[in-house]
């Protein structure tokens, strides 16, 4: 789902300054409805969410980069496929770092 992450890319941003910012990688698991809008977005560490300022942000930003970035630009003959994704949101891979 390259086109998918690439869409994401636009909406997603990591605090300036945030220590160890490659090392901020979320994984975000987002249920969708057939016409490409979210229904649920779940970040998958959430022990780490607790722990970490830091991630914290940048998952929260994640999640905020999905839901403003919807609808998403997926076929609906491939509903199935897409209905529940699994993400991961790597600093060093969406922004060439």
């Amino acid at each position: 789902m390259r086109i998918v992450t690439q869409h994401m890319s636009r909406c997603w941003r990591i605090e300036p300054g945030a220590r160890d910012a490659q090392s901020l990688v979320v994984g975000i698991k987002v249920q969708m409805n057939r016409d490409g809008s979210v229904r649920a977005v779940k970040i998958t560490d959430s022990s780490r969410m607790a722990a970490d300022a830091f991630y914290r942000s940048a998952a929260e930003n994640a999640r905020r980069a999905i839901l403003s970035c919807q609808p998403f630009p997926l076929p609906i003959k491939r509903y199935e496929v897409w209905q529940e994704m699994r993400f991961t949101f790597n600093p060093s891979e969406m922004f060439g770092g």
